[in-house]
């Protein structure tokens, strides 16, 4: 009856451990969550403190690849039938469009997204912008 006594005794010991256990990693997830959702926003954050450094920078002479633009705006949605997107930034003039995509980050597949086949021939310049933070210790 001993035996059995120490082993039940055991097994409850067990239970309480695994409900500490269980409400700890409640309290991880929750924490995660929130974690994750903070590095979201410093990351959304950066995008628009890029898109806006570089709008402005480009703003007071409105040209780049040697092209000189009349007209210069930021954040512009467009949409057909099929698609839809926004443009960090739009220069234009009567002649050219250009297209300013910032990226905090550059992966490949961004680059692919980009690579508009008509575009020389219509007069569409790309310029893809990558905002680099040089941290000093």
């Amino acid at each position: 009856m001993e035996r059995l006594d120490r082993i039940e005794k055991a097994i409850e010991a067990m239970r309480q451990s695994q409900a500490k256990t269980d409400a700890q990693l409640a309290k991880s997830e929750l924490s995660w969550q929130e974690t994750k959702k903070i590095l979201s926003n410093v990351g959304i954050n950066l995008g628009h403190v890029a898109e806006e450094f570089f709008y402005y920078a480009l703003r007071e002479e409105k040209k780049f690849g040697g092209i000189q633009f009349d007209e210069i705006e930021l954040n512009v949605h467009g949409r057909n039938r099929k698609v839809q997107d926004e443009f960090d930034i739009v220069l234009y003039n009567g002649e050219c469009i250009g297209l300013v995509e910032i990226k905090h980050k550059v992966h490949p597949a961004d680059l692919q997204k980009l690579a508009l086949p008509t575009a020389k021939k219509n007069n569409l310049w790309q310029l893809v912008v990558r905002i680099i933070l040089n941290y000093q210790k």
